[in-house]
């Protein structure tokens, strides 16, 4: 809810000073309608979340989603490959045999290459390539500090749970959608037996690892309490 109202506040100033600023001062309607657009998004108002950003299940990105939220993504890419290349951890860390957990690879040697699935959580990234070598690509877009929807989170766990491979979770920096996927996983193997242990088990390998309130009671909600087995 926070950053959701950060965007949306952020959104109106902008709007705001396109309109009372001055002609020169229109060029903002174009960062301020996409900022708007994406803190409504976090809002689920009007059916609006993920799908804000026009991502496919095969990890590309819809081009009038990208034309029309590009001053957000200029600014979130960058940040992203800032924060990327000054990280002061791993590209990735296995927080459980045979489950990684990383952020989306920059380049190819930041990819695990003995991964045999890759796990995208990302919402406003399209497929990194480097991870193309891998056939079996699921993903599940999400909007950054918030977990995938019920469905999307139970289905996800289900279908890898009882994978034999080595799963590669990602998502932008490796800290809290793809951490989550990887909480529901250590429940559902029995690896853990509640959130907390399974954060611990993960901020072990991994300290930066941080899970969002929403994100600890959805993987709470669907792996810990009665009914879910």
């Amino acid at each position: 809810m926070r950053f959701a109202l950060i965007q949306i506040a952020l959104g109106v100033v902008l709007l705001a000073g396109a309109i009372t600023l001055g002609p020169w001062a229109r060029v903002l309607l174009w960062p301020g309608g996409s900022v708007l657009a994406v803190g409504v998004a976090y809002l689920r108002i009007g059916g609006f979340g993920p799908g804000v950003f026009g991502k496919r299940l095969d990890g590309r990105l819809r081009w009038p989603n990208v034309a029309l939220l590009l001053p957000y993504f200029v600014v979130a890419w960058t940040l992203w490959q800032l924060k990327s290349r000054i990280a002061d951890e791993n590209p990735y860390d296995e927080v459980a045999p045979g489950i990684l957990v990383g952020r989306r690879p920059l380049t190819p040697d930041e990819f695990p290459s003995h991964a045999t699935v890759v796990v995208d959580l990302t919402s406003e990234f399209s497929r990194s390539p480097a991870t193309t070598s891998v056939a079996r690509y699921e993903c599940a877009p999400t909007l950054d500090t918030t977990p995938p929807d019920d469905d999307a989170l139970v289905g996800l766990v289900d279908a890898l749970a009882d994978h034999d491979g080595v799963l590669f979770v990602h998502c932008a920096m490796g800290h809290g959608r793809s951490a989550t996927v990887a909480a529901g996983l250590l429940l559902r193997r029995g690896l853990a037996v509640d959130v907390q242990e399974a954060i611990a088990l993960m901020k072990a390998q991994r300290p930066l690892i941080h899970l969002h309130r929403g994100q600890r009671d959805a993987i709470t909600r669907l792996f810990v309490e009665p009914g879910r087995g």
